[in-house]
């Protein structure tokens, strides 16, 4: 499954080709967990989908915040967005109820890993647990695009070919860039 545009796009030959499906609403990011694909995107929208192929139409708890980024970890979904938006949802994407948030920053993108949820944004990285409990805001001069998890390690990409790494989530060490 992948994003373009207005509609999510499947391929059933590992990437050679792509058809159109579940058109209707803008979707920036998407995720798989619990046997269920979950998009989000322009003013607050979710798809949920089994198969890549049918599609339902989610509730993010907005819609005025657009949302750039989701994961899922724990048996949940989180997804992260304009002004800080942070919502989560423990039924497969049907439903997402929103956090509260430590910042007003535009967040762009989120993974799980260690047991916490990991967003990162512009000039800030916010840490929840495992069950969306306590978040937690680290505040720093630059802007992260992107962040993964593997091996242990969350490794985060920004501007200016920044690479940094972090076990945490809130102290970060950097590894690449100017």
């Amino acid at each position: 499954i992948g994003v373009s545009s207005r509609y999510l796009t499947k391929s059933t030959d590992t990437g050679a080709n792509w058809a159109q499906e579940c058109s209707g609403m803008e979707i920036y990011d998407v995720t798989f967990g619990n046997s269920k694909f979950v998009g989000s995107g322009a003013n607050g929208a979710i798809q949920t989908s089994n198969n890549g192929s049918s599609c339902s139409t989610g509730d993010s708890d907005t819609t005025t915040n657009t949302l750039n980024g989701i994961t899922f970890g724990n048996n949940r979904f989180l997804t992260v967005g304009s002004s800080g938006w942070l919502s989560l949802s423990s039924n497969n994407g049907s439903n997402f109820t929103s956090l509260t948030t430590p910042v007003s920053k535009n967040l762009y993108s989120t993974v799980f890993g260690n047991s916490i949820f990991v967003a990162v944004g512009s000039t800030t990285v916010v840490t929840t647990d495992n069950v969306g409990g306590s978040r937690t805001e680290t505040a720093n001069t630059f802007t992260f695009n992107d962040v993964t998890f593997g091996n242990g390690v969350f490794v985060a990409v920004g501007n200016d070919q920044i690479i940094y790494t972090s076990t945490d989530g809130d102290e970060w060490t950097k590894v690449y860039g100017k």
